[in-house]
């Protein structure tokens, strides 16, 4: 169970970083959203 809970948390944060990085760019920001939302759902 921790194991997942890392992933989840490591997984958010690069997500969160890549999605500021790349702030002026809506497109690319929604497309991190989705991947982001689709690998949380498989996780769960």
């Amino acid at each position: 169970m921790n194991k997942i809970n890392i992933l989840k948390i490591l997984i958010v944060a690069l997500t969160n970083v890549l999605a500021l990085m790349n702030f002026s760019k809506n497109d690319l920001k929604k497309d991190i959203q989705n991947i982001h939302f689709e690998v949380l759902k498989n996780i769960i």
